[in-house]
């Protein structure tokens, strides 16, 4: 499940008890980090936020005129049909990180979580975001046990997952948005191209 350069540049995987351990890390992680009062998170000046109304409304029709005519009509339905279906307006406002990207997950010599780096995108909203993030790199299986030793708000929840679906499915829109900086501006066409792979795909599925 997972693999990563450890500073000898050896290549670290992580199976049975030491698994384990580090689902329960990661459980006990987001527990605690979601269980923070928000009187306490709005006092370090992290935003508040509705995440389909002020994060992915901007951002979708920031990326609109980039897309060709089927993304541009899956991406404009995939979000009238999450807005219709409660957006995250309903979810619980929490504070996220933002960014669990596995380089931000430090392990120590046990491969115990160790500690979590990178803080500039954390915001007060919903809980689904966070384990999005870690889907995208990690299992159906990992994030799942993950989600179930969780103990946060609507965990498991249909809603809590069709949140976590949308916010997949429209994840490489942040490589459209910002793709011309990243890679020599390579990132862009990539990004373009998997959305037009999964427009496809919802097309065939129609």
């Amino acid at each position: 499940e997972w693999h990563e350069e450890s500073s000898g540049g050896t290549a670290v995987s992580l199976r049975g008890a030491a698994r384990s351990r580090l689902i329960d890390d990661l459980a006990a992680f987001l527990t605690a980090l979601h269980g923070t009062p928000r009187r306490q998170a709005r006092a370090t000046g992290v935003p508040d936020i509705d995440l389909g109304e002020q994060l992915y409304r901007p951002l979708i029709e920031a990326c609109l005129p980039l897309l060709g005519p089927r993304s541009r009509a899956w991406v404009s339905g995939r979000f009238e049909r999450f807005l219709a279906d409660g957006g995250s307006r309903g979810a619980p406002r929490v504070l996220v990180h933002g960014d669990l990207h596995r380089e931000h997950l430090l392990l120590n010599r046990d491969q115990r979580l160790a500690g979590v780096i990178d803080w500039g995108d954390a915001y007060i909203a919903d809980p689904a975001f966070d384990f999005a993030a870690l889907r995208r790199q990690f299992s159906v299986a990992f994030v799942g046990e993950i989600i179930a030793r969780y103990e946060g708000p609507d965990a498991g929840e249909y809603d809590f997952q069709r949140r976590i679906r949308f916010y997949l499915d429209v994840e490489h829109l942040y490589g459209v948005r910002y793709g011309d900086l990243v890679d020599d501006g390579r990132e862009r066409p990539r990004a373009l191209r998997r959305i037009a792979t999964k427009a496809a795909a919802a097309a065939q599925r129609t």
